[in-house]
């Protein structure tokens, strides 16, 4: 299900003109850093069609709901780091202990860069 639900953020992001630099599907939350493409994305519209096209798909084979009606989001701004934050996605699944280091953990990926050659090092405590 986990794949499906990855297929399903990445043929969004395409439609609706998104680029997702890290993305990292944990069992209970989804971390993604996604940027537009165009002047015409729109982010809330992409998170609207994914999650309804991913919630159906879970919901028609597991009969429960996958996403909560709301979540969090964070904008950056100029100076923010995309690959600290790329690093803080692909580290998740280690801090959660689900795996010993983030190229381990297959539900984790990037469209924009080689993410794990350039944010392997731990993240700065």
């Amino acid at each position: 299900m986990a794949q499906s639900v990855i297929r399903v953020l990445l043929e969004t992001a395409c439609a609706k003109q998104f680029l997702i630099a890290a993305y990292c599907l944990m069992p209970d939350h989804l971390h993604m850093l996604a940027g537009g493409t165009s002047v015409l994305s729109d982010a809330l519209e992409f998170v609207r069609v994914f999650k309804q096209r991913s919630g159906f798909q879970f919901r028609q084979s597991r009969q429960q709901a996958l996403w909560e009606l709301s979540y969090y989001d964070r904008v950056l701004r100029h100076g923010d780091s995309i690959i600290e934050i790329a690093g803080y996605i692909c580290w998740n699944p280690v801090r959660r202990k689900l795996c010993q280091k983030p190229d381990e953990y297959p539900y984790s990926g990037s469209q924009s860069f080689a993410w794990m050659r350039e944010v392997y090092l731990p993240p700065k405590s």
